[in-house]
């Protein structure tokens, strides 16, 4: 995770003092995000895990290339799952500090509306972990930290459109996040639990 966050920074100061022969940019993204566990059991179970939504943001770069562009980011954003059953829940709240360098493909790179698509991958370190159950009007909270791993891996694939606008880029994207990490630190046999979400951001670049 330290190395991903690493790769970012310094993609991110690249994009910052990159030489005149290159395009690049720097901006802010906020939205929401919508996350599930990708869950295997031993045995069947008839829990079923619903959305768990919450916002997302953080900074990006984007050194660009034509119509390549290698974009890092530095977000925060929610991992976890609810499961409801009869007016009570359960909920899994996990927050990550996540690290993704997406290669992006542009349509119309110098156009005033530029549809893009974008794939990568993550590096993410988990700094809060809590679990929360909901039983009528009593809430509990407990902490799960020492639960799971710290650290989560996984895939991004992205699709979004741009709008520049007198220097200031607007982008509108929509991303699926893929866990490849069993994040459970001491799971049962044939037990796997693993990270997936869907989210929605807005960015503004300049």
């Amino acid at each position: 995770m330290k190395k991903a966050v690493a790769v970012s920074l310094a993609l991110i100061c690249l994009a910052v003092v990159s030489p005149g022969d290159l395009s690049a940019e720097v901006g802010v993204k906020i939205g929401g995000s919508f996350a599930k566990f990708n869950w295997t059991t031993p045995e069947p179970t008839d829990i079923v895990w619903g959305y768990l939504p919450f916002v997302a943001g953080g900074l990006f770069a984007s050194v660009n290339l034509g119509a390549l562009a290698i974009e890092p980011e530095l977000l925060v954003v929610r991992a976890g799952a609810r499961y409801a059953s009869e007016g009570d829940r359960l909920e899994f709240l996990f927050t990550y500090i996540q690290a993704p360098v997406l290669l992006k493909l542009s349509a119309s790179p110098r156009g005033s509306v530029n549809p893009f698509l974008a794939v990568g991958g993550y590096g993410a370190y988990l700094y809060r972990a809590q679990g929360v159950l909901v039983l009528g009007t009593e809430r509990t909270t407990d902490d799960l930290i020492d639960d799971y791993k710290r650290s989560d891996f996984g895939v991004v694939a992205s699709v979004g459109f741009g709008f520049r606008l007198r220097g200031v880029v607007i982008s509108i994207e929509g991303r699926y996040n893929l866990g490849l990490v069993n994040i459970v630190k001491n799971p049962a046999a044939g037990e796997s639990l693993k990270n997936r979400s869907l989210v929605a951001l807005i960015g503004i670049g300049f």
